[in-house]
């Protein structure tokens, strides 16, 4: 799947959800290395992982 990173950051600008708690596990530095990018980006890493779960389910 390939991801618009610049298309996640448009979405989220204009959005603000109702949201519910959730707990996934992915391995340790994958988390570490998404964080960072989502951070350099300005964006939380929930809000960022909504909108490709959003773009994987609308396939």
């Amino acid at each position: 799947m390939k991801v618009n990173r610049k298309q996640i950051i448009k979405e989220l600008n204009k959005k603000e959800l109702k949201r519910r708690n959730h707990t996934f596990r992915f391995e340790t530095a994958l988390l570490e290395k998404f964080k960072e990018e989502c951070k350099k980006d300005g964006k939380t890493a929930t809000a960022v992982l909504e909108e490709m779960i959003k773009s994987y389910i609308a396939q």
